[in-house]
């Protein structure tokens, strides 16, 4: 990602930010804004109507017209309709105080193993309202029954594995634009391709014994905070049942681990799907929480489950 400070005057809106100088390849615009205890990163995301912030307080939207403007209701609609903040542990009566929801955690999201709260604001009443909850919830009922799992699946024979390379790029984006008809990121060859030449991500990939890739997951890389998302996960159809997502999370857990030296990893896993949410348990990851209609995906907008697994000496695994 591309990061930038606004100099000069401080904008009172995030109008003032979002211009050429902090557009990421990923279609968000990401900068830091200054506070009084250092600088904190605000990614604002159009495609997905949705502004994050990381490591503010409450006092923080009290102090800063901008964090303040953001949640100032308007005659016209806004380009976001939830603002979503990662924050450190506490502070919870302030956040409910300021009409903040609490949705999840993320373990270990900050450096030093800190686990971050998640906490939403949502401008439009019926972005808040998560379709198809029930069934949500008992798709997570249903895994957590089963007893937890490190499950190390073998590949079906003439299966091989690699980690992706940037000439990879266009098989991995045939993969997952067959797998998605709508995603979160553009799913552009030259994104993929400069994800992985400049190390923000770390993919892996799987071929059929006939050199075909047939599955693909990736690692998103935080180096300063330590901690990985599990993201891209796709399988194509006529290749599902075999077991090749939970064999790939066992790899990539193996290479953030050893080569990065990241004991933490998280992923946001989509609440409607049973298969895929297993996978995550497979490999021992434990549920915190869902994030309401977090993203926009193939059924519109739709709410993604926590899952959150500690790795390496530090936590004994």
């Amino acid at each position: 990602m591309l990061k930038g400070e606004h100099r000069g005057h401080e904008s009172n809106t995030l109008a003032g930010f979002c211009d050429s100088r902090h557009l990421t390849n990923q279609g968000t615009f990401h900068f830091e804004l200054r506070v009084l205890e250092g600088s904190r990163d605000i990614v604002v995301d159009p495609r997905n109507e949705r502004v994050k912030l990381y490591g503010l307080t409450p006092s923080d939207f009290k102090k800063k017209p901008v964090l303040a403007d953001l949640l100032t209701p308007t005659e016209s609609p806004r380009e976001y309709s939830k603002v979503i903040v990662y924050a450190h542990p506490g502070d919870d009566e302030e956040w409910r105080e300021a009409s903040f929801h609490k949705e999840g955690m993320i373990r270990g999201f900050f450096s030093n193993h800190v686990n971050a709260d998640i906490w939403a604001y949502y401008l439009n009443p019926e972005r808040a309202t998560e379709g198809g909850v029930d069934d949500h919830e008992q798709i997570v009922e249903s895994i957590l029954c089963g007893q937890k799992t490190d499950i190390l699946p073998a590949l079906p024979g003439g299966y091989t594995t690699m980690v992706a390379n940037p000439v990879n790029a266009s098989e991995i984006v045939s993969v997952l634009g067959e797998v998605f008809s709508e995603y979160p990121t553009p799913l552009k060859v030259p994104v993929i391709e400069n994800s992985i030449r400049s190390g923000a991500s770390h993919f892996r990939l799987v071929r059929d014994s006939a050199g075909r890739l047939v599955s693909v997951a990736a690692a998103e890389l935080d180096r300063v905070r330590k901690t990985a998302e599990i993201s891209d996960c796709a399988t194509a159809p006529s290749n599902r049942g075999k077991s090749l997502m939970t064999f790939l999370l066992s790899q990539l857990e193996r290479d953030v681990l050893g080569k990065y030296g990241i004991e933490d990893l998280y992923s946001l896993v989509r609440s409607g799907e049973p298969a895929i949410n297993k996978a995550f348990r497979k490999r021992g990851f434990e549920y915190f929480g869902r994030l309401i209609n977090n993203c926009r995906m193939p059924r519109g907008w739709e709410s993604m489950n926590i899952w959150c697994k500690p790795c390496g000496p530090a936590f004994g695994v």
